[in-house]
């Protein structure tokens, strides 16, 4: 019984949906900041943070994505 449950928590198809759900809310949080960069008349510091914000999201998110299609994180030097 107790096998078969450690065999659930890491199979690939339970690491897909635990990436599944950090992409998720990693979207959600890039949301948030371009709606702040977007509606929130930002000063030109401020919309540095955040642009340079965004560019982490859409990095968290491919790095996930990749995990979940090659099982495994992306090293940095085979990031472009």
């Amino acid at each position: 019984m107790k096998n078969e449950k450690e065999k659930q928590r890491y199979s690939v198809e339970a690491s897909a949906r635990r990436f599944a759900k950090r992409i998720k809310r990693v979207e959600e949080k890039q949301k948030r900041l371009i709606d702040k960069l977007v509606y929130g008349q930002p000063s030109k510091a401020d919309e540095w943070f955040l642009k340079q914000a965004i560019k982490s999201c859409s990095r968290q998110i491919q790095t996930y994505k990749n995990s979940i299609l090659y099982g495994k994180k992306q090293s940095k030097g085979q990031r472009k």
